[in-house]
């Protein structure tokens, strides 16, 4: 694409080398972008001006905390990429051979309170549920 455009403004041909060389030089980096979805940001501030500030009001109302929950997938292992080493040697990265994964389920609150629970496998309903109950009770008994 930028090889095109050069083309037709300069009437000349780059190789791809000397365009990514250039913009090196220019102090230009490959970055994967951000994306960022400019449609739903309107809708996402209607939600939180409206229904999300009902949604306080009402938990104000009878004395109920709100939590937003998500769960996750943890991995312990080393990801390793690339390294520098001298050209014709392969670089070594020593690492253990035992894989260890967990699951966390966590729960936080507007104010920043955050209650969270790991455990070995995937999460089941059985997990999810005890989940919820331990928060709960946590909440009635102490708090974060």
């Amino acid at each position: 694409m930028a090889r095109d455009v050069l083309y037709e403004q300069t009437g000349t041909y780059f190789s791809k080398t000397r365009i990514l060389s250039s913009l090196h030089e220019l102090g230009f980096s490959f970055q994967k972008q951000g994306v960022k979805a400019l449609e739903k940001k309107d809708k996402i501030e209607e939600w939180l001006n409206e229904v999300f500030h009902a949604i306080l009001e009402e938990a104000n109302t009878v004395g109920a905390k709100i939590y937003f929950e998500d769960e996750s997938g943890i991995s312990l292992n080393i990801f390793s990429g690339r390294s520098w080493l001298i050209k014709g040697q392969t670089p070594a990265v020593y690492r253990s051979g035992q894989r260890i994964k967990r699951t966390m389920a966590a729960a936080i609150t507007p104010d920043g309170e955050m209650y969270f629970e790991t455990y070995k496998g995937g999460t089941t309903a059985v997990r999810y549920e005890s989940f919820l109950e331990n928060l709960n009770n946590l909440d009635e008994s102490t708090s974060l």
